[in-house]
């Protein structure tokens, strides 16, 4: 078995389906090893990593977006947790409403 040792860089990962909420976000992980600094820092030396800044005053709509495809809090969390989240947030599990 690996130990942090012997890992340099951090190692993406997909983890086996072993339960539901583990399938709906696709299982994937990180490992680091003895480098523990962040992502973004390795992103500007090999490019391997992009990423966006969303604007806070985008953030409720890019999320009634992404619900409108069924990416949502009970997608994501299909459990009792996220079915209330979801409840909380739509009053519904489902996706009846279009936002202007």
């Amino acid at each position: 078995p690996l130990v942090d040792n012997d890992i340099d860089k951090p190692v993406a990962f997909v983890a086996s389906y072993t339960n539901k909420r583990k399938l709906n976000q696709r299982g994937c992980f990180i490992i680091y090893g003895k480098n523990k600094s962040e992502l973004d820092t390795f992103s500007e030396t090999n490019g391997c990593l992009d990423y966006i800044t969303i604007k806070i005053n985008n953030k409720k709509k890019i999320l009634d977006e992404l619900n409108l495809l069924y990416i949502n809090d009970y997608s994501v969390y299909p459990d009792y947790q996220g079915m209330d989240r979801m409840i909380k947030k739509y009053g519904s599990l489902f996706n009846y409403k279009t936002f202007a």
